[in-house]
């Protein structure tokens, strides 16, 4: 897990840096994959489903 967190991170900070992506987006990026599909696998709720 934390080599792929070192991966995605180092790849998306390049996407950045080019300009390919925007930060903000880059950081949905890796909330969608590190965080919203663990709690779809695992049925949590998201938190930006949350009330």
């Amino acid at each position: 897990m934390k080599t792929a967190q070192t991966a995605v991170a180092a790849a998306l900070a390049e996407m950045v840096s080019t300009g390919q992506v925007t930060e903000p987006r880059a950081l949905e990026i890796a909330r969608g994959y590190f965080h919203d599909n663990t709690a779809r696998l695992f049925g949590i709720e998201l938190l930006s489903q949350k009330q």
